[in-house]
């Protein structure tokens, strides 16, 4: 896991008591709410792990400046702090609609190149966003789906004997990760135009007043309960099953298995960044993997099923751009959607069992529909078996890896000067200065 240094603190006004207060008090009683899926700790642990799933490049150099690590903790919890204060703005953080207009902004406000200087902050609160609405839906449409069925006899949707809640605390108590100290930061200024984009009105007050609360408490309340063995003990006889497989890589949608679509997914944004959006972008990880054997054939088992992640959300109607079928031709009925609206993981569950020792094929026709209104107009293909497992495999993997990533060269005879790729605490004050300086030459 790459190691997380607190070195740089950007403060931002306290919350209002009020606020805070509210939340302590819906804390406490422990008032039922919605799963949220994964805790805010797990998201943050996840970030920062996607990170050695990054081939070699900028964007990995980037992420691991420890300078940056605060701006990735801050974005790694930033969606769900619309729930905390009760505001729409949080389930709209979670998709693609958004990230795609953070992009645009970026794009339209901050210098390039994006690996140095100014916009290296930006990037790294980006990432921690994206890397927290994909993390969400694959652990939903996977690991917390199976958990239901095995950990029914404890299930409980109440705050505080949650899913998300208890896996957040073993998850601490398994890895040792402490994120408190981190100082709340949000790109100030900039993220009301961008909810504005997609249809979500928002002050920059309440969106600290969230990134406040989301610190203070729903952080705290992890870190602190996974040092706490009464508590720890509680959530693993509360939820066995996933207690005993949340740190394991074969385990599809564990922790250690989203941070590398995570990863994945950061790179269709790298992309994207830069003005390139290449064919490898259209699907960036597949449950089964293409090639891989021992796929149970009992279609009433969540692990039967089959996901597809694109790298864009993906529209209703998907289903009938789909088609499964084995070597002898037969073809399977299956039901398949988006796991949640806008999302990119497609979840495509059978309506018969598998035929077994079998190969399968996947195929994706062309001309599935976008949430942003784009069409890919591209078919692609997979196989998977339910042949007898050769041995543990990798739960979910990218069947089109980047061969590269964009790279912009520094200015002929630059040097180092706001980042280039460990930018210290004094690199990101000339980068923010920068910044600034830009902005009141536009005026």
């Amino acid at each position: 896991m790459t190691a997380y240094h607190p070195s740089v603190r950007i403060a931002v006004p306290a919350a209002p008591l009020a606020p805070v207060l509210a939340l302590a008090a819906l804390l406490a009683a422990g008032d039922p709410a919605p799963a949220r899926a994964n805790g805010v700790n797990t998201h943050v642990w996840i970030s920062f792990h996607a990170i050695d799933h990054l081939p070699d490049g900028e964007l990995k150099r980037l992420l691991s400046d420890p300078a940056l690590a605060p701006m990735i903790v801050n974005g790694s919890i930033f969606p769900d702090g619309g729930y905390a204060v009760q505001h729409d703005f949080g389930e709209a953080a979670h998709w693609g609609p958004f990230h795609a207009a953070l992009v645009r902004w970026m794009q339209a406000e901050l210098p390039t190149p994006y690996a140095r200087g100014a916009a290296r902050p930006y990037v790294a609160f980006l990432m921690g966003v994206a890397s927290h609405g994909m993390a969400d839906q694959i652990f939903d449409s996977t690991f917390m789906e199976a958990a239901r069925g095995y950990d029914a006899a404890g299930w409980s949707d109440t705050l505080l004997d949650g899913f998300d809640t208890a896996t957040d605390v073993l998850l601490v108590a398994a890895t040792g990760v402490d994120y408190r100290g981190t100082e709340p930061w949000l790109p100030a200024g900039a993220l009301p135009g961008v909810f504005t984009e997609v249809g979500i009105t928002v002050d920059d007050g309440t969106l600290l007043d969230a990134q406040s609360a989301m610190h203070t408490f729903i952080l705290a309340y992890g870190a602190v309960n996974g040092r706490d063995p009464a508590a720890v003990a509680r959530y693993r006889d509360q939820y066995p099953w996933a207690a005993a497989r949340l740190m394991d890589p074969h385990e599809p949608g564990s922790p250690p298995c989203e941070a590398e679509v995570v990863a994945a997914y950061w790179l269709t944004l790298w992309d994207r960044l830069h003005g390139v959006d290449p064919l490898e972008n259209q699907i960036i990880a597949t449950y089964p993997p293409a090639g891989s054997d021992g796929h149970p054939t009992d279609h009433t088992r969540v692990e039967a099923q089959v996901v597809v992640v694109f790298g864009r959300g993906i529209a209703d109607g998907v289903a009938d751009k789909l088609r499964i079928t084995d070597v002898t031709g037969k073809a399977y009925g299956f039901t398949a959607r988006p796991f949640y609206r806008e999302a990119n993981a497609v979840a495509i569950r059978p309506t018969e069992d598998w035929a077994a020792d079998e190969t399968l094929t996947v195929e994706l026709l062309p001309g599935i529909a976008t949430v942003d209104g784009a069409t890919y107009d591209q078919g692609w293909s997979f196989d998977f078996s339910t042949r007898p497992a050769s041995g543990p495999r990798d739960p979910m993997s990218d069947p089109t890896p980047h061969p590269g990533e964009p790279w912009t060269a520094p200015p002929e005879g630059a040097g180092c000067d706001g980042g280039c790729d460990a930018g210290g605490g004094a690199g990101l004050g000339v980068a923010l200065a920068a910044l600034l300086a830009r902005r009141r030459r536009r005026r």
